[in-house]
């Protein structure tokens, strides 16, 4: 009689939950598992970093009754980890859920900056990964996909993009990798519209119609397809700021003014 009525006391039992998934986005592994069970407490999250060689679960948090997500925020990235998940009542507990990985997850570079320059993008960024094999960089034209343009060795952090073309804007970001596996990206950086730049600018200066003039002539390469039109600006000696000298209209390709004598400065630096 006593046996049947312990039986009838005792706790049902509690159903393990199944199909735990473990996914890294933005920092954290967000666990999400399905409830086999109606009358737990809660769940029950356990996790086990495998690239440390840990190799030993421990009790990381739980959630209340009905709940099927987790979000573990203090995972720490150039890690894999594996987890599992159990219901519990009072001080009842379940068989545990599958295991469940988000596989490697590398430290993501961060800081990217993008800067023309006469060599080409220039782009640098921080290293925060400490098995890294290398990074790959990729480059996405306005309306295009994002494909890689360059890959560097580990602890690199600078890489020179000279295939980019002018007279278009870029988007840029930079990925860590371990053999097969690459980090998430950096934020993604733009380059702003970056006009090609006219080239040979010749200078010419000789005297006009009477001794007391000077014709000055520029001429240079108009290489855009895009631009609005060219500033000539001059420089004097002794003088910091460069002076606008004069606008011009699109297809541009040369100027001449004339000056007096007296005004003319043989050493005036030019530039459009």
């Amino acid at each position: 009689m006593d046996d049947d009525i312990a039986d009838d006391d005792a706790a049902p039992s509690l159903n393990a939950p199944s199909d735990l998934t473990a996914e890294y986005a933005e920092g954290a592994v967000v666990l999400n598992w399905t409830d086999n069970s109606d009358n737990e407490d809660g769940f029950y999250i356990y996790r086990e970093y495998v690239t440390a060689g840990e190799k030993e679960f421990e009790k990381i948090g739980e959630v209340g009754a009905d709940v099927t997500t987790y979000v573990d925020e203090d995972f720490s990235c150039d890690n894999d980890a594996n987890y599992y998940v159990t219901a519990f009542a009072g001080t009842d507990e379940s068989d545990p859920s599958n295991t469940a990985s988000p596989g490697l997850v590398i430290c993501a570079p961060s800081d990217l900056t993008a800067e023309y320059t006469e060599f080409g993008v220039e782009l640098n960024w921080t290293d925060n990964s400490e098995i890294e094999d290398g990074f790959y960089i990729y480059r996405e034209y306005a309306d295009k996909e994002f494909v890689n343009v360059g890959t560097v060795g580990p602890n690199i952090t600078t890489f020179v993009d000279d295939t980019f073309e002018c007279d278009r804007e870029a988007t840029y970001h930079v990925v860590a990798f371990v053999g097969e596996v690459e980090s998430e990206p950096t934020g993604d950086v733009d380059t702003g519209l970056v006009v090609c730049a006219p080239t040979n600018l010749s200078v010419d200066a000789y005297y006009g119609d009477t001794l007391e003039d000077i014709d000055i002539e520029l001429f240079w390469d108009d290489n855009s397809e895009i631009e609005d039109g060219y500033r000539i600006e001059m420089l004097v000696p002794d003088k910091q700021d460069w002076e606008e000298l004069v606008t011009l209209p699109a297809d541009s390709t040369s100027y001449s003014y004339t000056i007096d004598c007296g005004d003319y400065v043989k050493d005036a630096q030019y530039r459009v």
